[in-house]
């Protein structure tokens, strides 16, 4: 038997609904144990205040049996099958801890958020020029339909000195979601940087470290670069020695950089790769850290580099 912790909130007829809620589940996992509920203001939307409780119990399902039966708990008290992440709802039951697994509930903002900063360094404060610096940042998302999302981000940053851009640097980028099934996902990612007036120690890279994975690290540099990702991504039931989820990929990275860096390489024009990747994600960690373990293999480059690429990274998402 594993015992699940589950965190439950309403602010729709909040007493009714998780009365309702707690009812279904002491039905469904009879033993089943509540705490009592707290008032809390709704976070990332305006709407009313929220009760929020946690339910316990053991069960033999597995957890997507045990996800499933939650979700139609949530259906049962009048929250639609596919209502949005930051809105007000008649009911949100999320896993907590099933067993000795830390569940980590991954939201997303849809809204728009920005963010800017500006500084000022001075030759009277021992700087060795006058400049104003930079930096501004902005992201929004978008629920295309039920099953499929888009994320969008912009980031510019660079100084201005004597009236002129010096060292400018503006990226964009967009990532598609398409949710297949439970356990498959197809993401499409395409991203580009430009550069300006750049300083010398500056480059834009492209290679194994930064998306192009069947090339070696820093395998080109220029004044811009463009990439493109296409990835068949599948989740497993499988959780060896209850330390880790397993799921894997198949993909595809094509990119190229734009214009010349004096200190790299001649540009190669449009690169190309395939490859496979193992996921393990660390589900007895609240910071749900993702080890990636990708083969990729080139199908462009010249003579010198390896016909295979293994890349081992860790990212705080699949």
């Amino acid at each position: 038997m594993t015992r699940v912790w589950v965190a439950a909130g309403s602010n729709i007829e909040p007493e009714k609904n998780l009365a309702r809620a707690c009812e279904a589940v002491a039905h469904t996992w009879p033993g089943a144990v509540f705490s009592r509920g707290f008032r809390n203001q709704a976070v990332g939307f305006e709407g009313p205040e929220f009760i929020n409780m946690v339910m316990g119990f053991r069960t033999t399902l597995p957890i997507d049996a045990v996800i499933a039966r939650l979700r139609a708990i949530e259906v049962h008290c009048g929250r639609p099958r596919y209502a949005p992440k930051w809105a007000s709802r008649s009911m949100d039951l999320d896993i907590l801890l099933f067993g000795a697994r830390v569940e980590k509930t991954e939201d997303y903002a849809l809204g728009w958020r920005l963010r800017a900063q500006m500084g000022f360094a001075s030759s009277a404060t021992g700087s060795d020029r006058d400049a104003v610096m930079l930096e501004a940042k902005a992201s929004t998302g978008y629920d295309l339909t039920a099953r499929q999302s888009l994320a969008l981000s912009a980031d510019a940053a660079g100084r201005v000195e004597e009236g002129s851009l010096a060292n400018g640097l503006l990226g964009a980028e967009a990532r598609y979601y398409f949710r297949q099934s439970p356990r498959r996902l197809f993401f499409l990612g395409l991203s580009g940087t430009a550069g300006s007036n750049l300083d010398t120690d500056t480059q834009v890279l492209l290679g194994g470290d930064n998306g192009l994975r069947g090339y070696p690290l820093r395998y080109q540099a220029g004044t811009g670069r463009w990439l493109f990702t296409a990835e068949q991504r599948g989740y497993t039931n499988w959780f060896p020695f209850q330390l880790f989820n397993v799921g894997g990929a198949v993909f595809f990275d094509m990119g190229r950089v734009t214009g010349r860096d004096p200190l790299g390489s001649t540009p190669q024009g449009v690169l190309k790769d395939v490859g496979i990747g193992l996921r393990l994600g660390n589900s007895r960690s609240a910071l749900g850290n993702v080890l990636h373990i990708d083969l990729a293999f080139p199908l462009d480059g010249n003579s010198s580099i390896d016909k295979m690429q293994v890349v081992v990274e860790t990212k705080r998402s699949f």
